[in-house]
């Protein structure tokens, strides 16, 4: 059985989507909190802070705080380049 080879599309395709999954993370709730803080409270902009506290512990999640353990160390990392290519 033949091993198909990854298509040079997958290495573009994958972050952007990884991209586009982590900004509606991000947007969505956003949105939601805000029609319903139009519909509830209209006076008092607490969508706002709810939003700053979610997007915080978004980014800490993505940044390899919390879960999973497994996923949260950091790869090698790119070689740095040669002194004689500068």
């Amino acid at each position: 059985m033949a091993v198909r080879a990854r298509t040079p599309i997958a290495g573009y395709a994958t972050p952007i989507l990884a991209g586009l999954l982590i900004a509606a993370a991000g947007l969505v709730p956003w949105t939601l909190l805000a029609q319903r803080n139009a519909r509830v409270r209209p006076d008092l902009p607490w969508a706002a802070l709810a939003t700053l506290l979610y997007l915080a512990v978004l980014v800490l999640w993505l940044e390899g705080y919390g879960p999973p353990k497994g996923t949260a160390e950091p790869g090698p990392g790119p070689e740095p380049l040669p002194h004689d290519i500068l």
